[in-house]
């Protein structure tokens, strides 16, 4: 049986995803919520989301480049203030969400 993946599907849906958790972190942390970082943030996700089907892509799921990525969309979406503050929460609010 073939598996069939859409890329727009995953690619919405992660972006989605990542845009609540985003929202999530803000509330708890009590960030100030700026939707367009939080898309901003949330897209960067979603591309990492699709790029990690890619089989010759496949150094992009190793550990290191998950943290490298996460503390990118953390400063995107937060900035680089209590970066890492808002980068635990961040990864606490997707570990919850999983």
């Amino acid at each position: 049986m073939v598996k069939t993946i859409y890329v727009d599907i995953l690619f919405l849906l992660n972006f989605i995803i990542n845009y609540l958790i985003l929202f999530t972190s803000a509330h708890i942390g009590a960030a100030r919520i700026k939707r367009l970082r939080f898309s901003l943030g949330a897209f960067i996700g979603a591309i990492y989301g699709v790029a990690a089907f890619f089989p010759n892509l496949s150094f992009i799921t190793s550990f290191a480049a998950k943290i490298a990525v996460s503390v990118l969309i953390v400063i995107c979406a937060f900035g680089v203030l209590n970066l890492l503050r808002m980068s635990l929460l961040f990864l606490a609010v997707s570990l919850a969400f999983g």
